[in-house]
Order: C-alpha cells, then structure tokens, then sequence
C-alpha cells in the first residue's frame, strides 16, 4: 500500500497554506525565509497556559528565552534549538511550541536564537548552540536548575545542531547532557528523494532541503569536502553519546536519514527511543495540532 498523509495532518496542511500562501512560490532564498518564518509564526499551535517567559542575552550577540511551567516544579533543564532549515525560524516562530513542551514536559526550556546562514554560515550556529548549552550548564543555579538533568533538544534544522552540540560536549568532555531529544532532525547534507512518488506529500522539499544545506556549508554541501563537524551524518563515531530520543514521520524526507542515524546509534550502544509516524509530514504536528496524530506525537 502506498504511503498517504493521515487525512486530518493533510486537511491542516491545506488549511495552513490558504492562510499564508500569496502568489507564486517564491525561488530565492530571501523569499523562501520571508514565507518560511511567516508559515511557521502561522502554525496554529495553542499557547500553553502557566508558563512565564523571560527573554535573555547569553552574550552580546547571542540572545534566548526561558520558558518556565509555573503549575509544577521542572524535572530538567532543555537547550532548544529551532528548526527552519538553518536559513530562517526564530524565537518568535517557536515561542508557542517552546511553551508547550515546557508545560506538557514540566521543564525548563532555553530556546536559542542561533544565528542563520548565509550571512553567518556554519559554524555559526553550531558555535551559537555550543556556547548556549556551555552558558545554561555554567548558570545552573540562577534558573533553578541546580539538580535539574541537561538535554539537548531541537525539530528540523535545530535537531541536527542538537546532534552537533551532543557530539561536541562528549570530544569536548563539556557538559554532561542526560538526552538529546531530536525531532524529525535535519542530519545528512547528502540527502534526496529515493522514491519521487513521495515528493508531494511532503512539507519540506529536496529543492529547499538542498539550498538549505548550500547556504550553511557553501560549495562543500553534498560533495566530499562537507565538514564532519557541521553535519552529523558524517561523524564517523556516535558511541558515547548520551540517551537518544528520535521521531520522523514516514511522509518526511529526512525519513531515510534518520533510521540510518537510529541504526547506527544502536550499534554503538546508545540507549535510543525511535519513533516511526505513519502518514506525518516533516512539522505536521505544528501544522495540524488538533488531529489526532498530533496528540500521539506530542505525547510521546
């Protein structure tokens, strides 16, 4: 049987794209950040109730913000990464999903505003991700987080500098991270559609995915000369790497790539957690958040 959306996903995915699509799609990079940031701020994700925010400057050129449940105390402290292909998202495209896994999680959740290529390509957002989980570690006890156990967390483009950020602490032997919670990450520069049947069905496109990857690393993205450093996918060694969460959906295309991660997690003997969603795009969730599979995926 051919893989299909689940009806109610493609029924929010339709209702999605009638509010913010205006003309043709746009093919610079420029206009697909300005309409990937406004589909993003327009996902219709309910704002969590009982969570504060409080926004931060890590550093001078790095700024973040702290959601924190109010109904319950934290059972740990998460370093969030945005998606949006490290080409656009923000603070403001993720606020409402931050808060909601702050509520729904009972943590603290520190979302990063990493900067963006190409006017900062890698490692500018893999340093900008280091230096937020080195900065959370090192102020512990001005969040509250004296005990707290530290995850790395991200969906997209941010569960793959999750990735990076998990593989630099352990060669750097920096902070000790209890899980790295990767959503639908964006993992592998060398990635395309193997079946394109499946091309429509999907949110995230090869084009965008390969103009993403050109704005982060340049002439390097999908050739040999990739850096190791900026794409988990080729680091050669992920044992040692901290407990591993893992969700795609089976309409995603970074669906091959991350059963090829999952693989090779179980192999170096990482505890590891891999959900597989039927008939879930790549962000589904975000789109449609009342359908039913969204409820299973948030719970999860």
């Amino acid at each position: 049987m051919a893989r299909a959306l689940d009806p109610e996903i493609a029924a929010g995915i339709r209702a999605a794209m009638a509010a913010t699509a205006k003309g043709p799609a746009p093919v610079d990079l420029a206009g697909i950040r300005a309409a990937l940031d406004a589909a993003m701020e327009s996902y219709p994700v309910p704002d969590a109730p009982g969570v504060t925010r409080e926004d931060l400057q890590l550093t001078d050129e790095l700024a973040a913000r702290l959601y924190r449940p109010q109904h319950e105390a934290p059972g740990a402290l998460v370093v969030f990464l945005h998606g949006g292909g490290r080409i656009a998202g923000s603070l403001a495209t993720h606020d409402r999903i931050c808060a909601g896994l702050a509520a729904d999680g009972a943590v603290l959740v520190l979302a990063v505003d990493y900067r963006l290529a190409p006017e900062h390509p890698s490692p500018a957002a893999e340093d900008d991700a280091w230096t937020a989980l080195v900065w959370a570690d090192a102020h512990r006890a001005e969040l509250g987080a004296v005990d707290l156990p530290l995850v790395v967390a991200g969906d997209s483009a941010g569960g793959g500098l999750a990735a990076l950020t998990a593989l630099r602490a352990r060669d750097a032997q920096g902070p000790a991270l209890a899980l790295q919670l990767l959503l639908y990450p964006m993992l592998d520069d060398r990635t395309k559609a193997t079946d394109r049947r499946l091309v429509p069905l999907m949110t995230w496109t090869p084009a965008v995915n390969a103009l993403a990857w050109g704005a982060a690393l340049g002439a390097a993205a999908g050739t040999d000369a990739a850096p190791a450093g900026a794409v988990p996918a080729r680091a050669e060694d992920l044992a040692g790497l901290p407990a591993t969460y893992l969700e795609v959906g089976d309409c995603d295309l970074f669906l091959g790539e991350v059963l090829g991660y999952a693989t090779r997690l179980a192999a170096a003997s990482v505890p590891l957690e891999l959900h597989v969603h039927p008939g879930m795009p790549h962000a589904g969730e975000a789109m449609a958040p009342e359908a039913a599979l969204s409820a299973t995926v948030r719970a999860a």
